[in-house]
C-alpha cells in the first residue's frame, strides 16, 4: 500500500491537493514454474477534504495519475 499527496485539477474548484491511496505491484520475472507478473498501480481512493473523491474522477485522469505514480515510484527507487 502508497499514499502520496497530489494536486489535481478538480474542475472549478481549480487546483487541490490530494491524498491518493494504491497498491503497488512490482515487476516479477517470469521463470518455468511463475507467469510472472507486469508492473502495476491499483489506485483505490482518493481523498480530498476527507472525502473520498474517486468515483469522480474521469477515467482518463485516473489513467493519467497510474503512469505518473509508476513514474514517481521508479524515479524514487533510483535514488
Amino acid at each position: 500500500m502508497g499514499i502520496t499527496r497530489l494536486t489535481l485539477d478538480l474542475g472549478i474548484l481549480g487546483e487541490q491537493e490530494c491524498t491518493v491511496k494504491y497498491d503497488y505491484q512490482p515487476y516479477e520475472r517470469a521463470d518455468q514454474y511463475y507467469p510472472g507478473c507486469p508492473e502495476g498501480v491499483d489506485i483505490y481512493s482518493i481523498l480530498w477534504n476527507n472525502v473520498d473523491i474517486i468515483d469522480d474522477i474521469p477515467r482518463d485522469t485516473l489513467s493519467d495519475l497510474n503512469i505518473q505514480l509508476l513514474e514517481q515510484i521508479n524515479y524514487n527507487e533510483v535514488d
